[in-house]
């Protein structure tokens, strides 16, 4: 079943999800292509589970609430019996995807190991989005001060606090003195 979903920027008060990964047994046929774009309208129950970090445990399909109808018919067309699943959470952006697993083949009691090692999982994986995207911030601003710094016609540099070395001497410092 679906390893993931990430949910894409909203667009016009919808948020779309995307599976991005999925890996399945042999004689499994693949849903990744059925599971692109959907609007998370169609799941409500489920993103209000992942969005307040409940995690979504399903044994049965039968032992979902009522609330879950739309959900109940969605995994029943795609043939899944039992699923887990565990937020992505990144503090400043809230849900930014989950991980789960499916069962297509039989019902499945998902123990508290299954559900832990599946949080943990997610956790790292928040982590190394975040540290993506911060490597990219910092990428970004670098290229951005190396523009100005090269553009400025007046010498710039910057001195280490600690050992009062010059750390950064700007390209006009030759123009300027030589």
């Amino acid at each position: 079943g679906p390893l993931g979903f990430v949910p894409e920027a909203p667009q016009a008060d919808a948020m779309l999800l995307d599976a991005t990964h999925e890996w399945h047994g042999q004689g499994v046929i693949s849903a990744l292509p059925n599971l692109q774009s959907l609007d998370a309208a169609t799941a409500p129950w489920w993103i209000d589970q992942l969005t307040t970090r409940s995690c979504v445990l399903i044994d049965r399909l039968e032992d979902l609430p009522d609330s879950a109808l739309l959900e109940r018919s969605l995994l029943e067309m795609h043939e899944v019996t039992a699923t887990v699943a565990v937020p992505l959470m990144d503090g400043a952006d809230g849900l930014i995807g989950f991980i789960g697993f499916d069962h297509v083949a039989s019902d499945a009691t998902w123990s508290r190991e299954d559900v832990r090692v599946l949080q943990t999982t997610a956790e790292m994986l928040v982590a190394y989005f975040s540290r993506q995207r911060s490597e990219a911030a910092l990428r970004e601003s670098e290229e951005r001060f190396r523009q100005m710094a090269e553009s400025m016609r007046e010498v710039f540099f910057m001195v280490s606090v600690d050992s009062n070395e010059v750390i950064y001497l700007s390209p006009s410092y030759e123009e300027v003195w030589g």
